[in-house]
């Protein structure tokens, strides 16, 4: 009883240690695939200016993303081949080129396109319902937050991933609302396969 009574004290002080949300955890390790269109809105922390972006999105298990964005400030692809980041701005007719292995754990959307389970680097928690049909979920990486990710908010409807809430440490939010999604189905691989055009200047050394 005694032994209950500290296990439930030390719940209460850190949940951390002890909250589980099988739900999220659920959904995110039995997704193979995903394919949404998507809205994003950046805000700042003293939330006196946003901006907003559109594209759409598609992932792959494990390590292969593409992210696309065809509306905003700013038009560019996001393209994660499970080896090379290519970060492609066609405005500056340039792609930087990173080592997936070298920067996967700073990526604000590194968890999704993982292969590891989530309980295995984040600490999940059901969140108090909103009132807007959806399920939300609070994840914290058990490593401690980045200067790009503090902690990260997600909402279920079912099991598909409708919305994604970014706070990075400086207060800075990113929200990307989903549309149109859809999980487990075959995708074709060249959608993940980058390939820079003759013209374009290329910052770093693919692997």
């Amino acid at each position: 009883m005694i032994n209950r009574l500290i296990g439930l004290m030390l719940c209460v002080a850190s949940w951390q240690v002890c909250a589980v949300a099988p739900e999220v955890e659920k959904a995110l390790d039995t997704m193979t695939s995903y394919e949404a269109e998507f809205t994003q809105v950046v805000k700042e922390a003293q939330g006196f200016s946003e901006e907003k972006s559109s594209g759409k999105v598609w992932v792959q298990r494990p390590g292969k993303f593409n992210w696309r964005y065809d509306e905003g400030p700013q038009k560019m692809d996001i393209v994660a081949d499970g080896v090379n980041l290519w970060i492609y701005q066609p405005a500056l007719a340039q792609v930087m080129v990173y080592a997936l292995s070298e920067i996967e754990k700073d990526l604000p959307i590194s968890w999704l396109a993982s292969s590891q389970p989530i309980a295995q680097r984040y600490n999940t928690r059901r969140l108090e319902d909103r009132g807007d049909g959806l399920m939300w979920f609070d994840l914290q990486n058990k490593q401690g937050g980045t200067q790009e990710i503090a902690f990260i908010e997600l909402a279920l409807q079912g099991d598909v991933m409708k919305e994604v809430v970014i706070t990075s440490s400086d207060g800075k939010e990113t929200r990307v609302s989903f549309k149109g999604a859809k999980r487990n189905i075959s995708m074709n691989p060249s959608q993940f396969d980058y390939r820079p055009a003759p013209n374009i200047d290329i910052i770093g050394n693919p692997q």
